[in-house]
């Protein structure tokens, strides 16, 4: 079976794209804890998945803007 070639300009992107989102979820964790008691936090549960929908969007308009910059031959 032959491995998957992947562009290493694509892996950048995806793993600049995880280390994003994983600093985000925690900046947004690190908020809820710092400012609210831990007794709520079952309770703030479906907005912090709301949040970290909204993190994915931004890293994913951040990354295709990167991927389109990318594109460019000068840049290369």
């Amino acid at each position: 079976m032959q491995k998957l070639k992947v562009p290493r300009y694509i892996q950048w992107l995806v793993r600049c794209g995880l280390i994003f989102l994983i600093i985000m979820t925690l900046l947004r964790l690190s908020f809820v804890l710092t400012f609210n008691n831990f007794s709520v936090l079952k309770e703030l549960l479906p907005s912090f998945i709301l949040g970290c929908r909204y993190d994915i969007r931004v890293v994913s308009i951040f990354i295709l803007l990167l991927f389109l910059l990318g594109l460019l031959a000068p840049l290369h």
